[in-house]
């Protein structure tokens, strides 16, 4: 630190005058290379559903935060799905890179009316809020592609889900 005296000492022909420290910041200047890549994948969503999530996130230092759509359905009965903004910590090392993330969403969905088979009518399901988590695990191939697995899930008053997805990551991941 500086005392008063060495501030008030640093006139303005000094032409190195001392800094005044400051705390951690969250750095985003467009100026530097932070990671971001688009995830995508599919597998399988809570007991007897299909699940399958896509998503861009942006990490700087440990900061994760991520744009995400996921939906678990039946093939020929209920689906739903969110859209969330999530934030959350994330780890590398060496070629293998993991997160945590937990947010806000939007979940809508919706069920098959009657006995029409792929093809039946659809009722929609109200929109509705939702806590979104997501768990990623993953082991990059290179510096732009990675391969891992997914978990995530929403929870919420209407239409709660969670799924496993293999999935790719694709862009500037170091």
């Amino acid at each position: 630190m500086f005392s008063s005296a060495e501030i008030l000492a640093a006139g303005p022909g000094d032409a190195q005058a001392p800094t005044i420290p400051t705390g951690p910041t969250f750095d985003l200047r467009l100026d530097t290379e932070h990671p971001v890549w688009v995830t995508l994948g599919a597998g399988i969503g809570r007991p007897g559903t299909w699940g399958g999530v896509m998503g861009v996130s942006l990490q700087a230092g440990p900061h994760l935060l991520s744009l995400r759509g996921a939906v678990a359905f039946e093939l020929f009965g209920t689906a739903a799905w969110d859209v969330s903004v999530l934030y959350g910590r994330s780890t590398r090392y060496a070629q293998f890179h993991t997160s945590a993330a937990v947010g806000v969403g939007l979940v809508g969905g919706s069920r098959q009316v009657g006995d029409g088979g792929l093809f039946g009518r659809r009722e929609p399901l109200p929109w509705v809020p939702g806590i979104a988590l997501e768990l990623q695990a993953f082991v990059e191939q290179s510096g732009k592609t990675a391969v891992g697995l997914v978990a995530f899930g929403n929870f919420n008053s209407q239409q709660p889900f969670a799924g496993l997805a293999l999935a790719l990551e694709f862009g500037r991941l170091r």
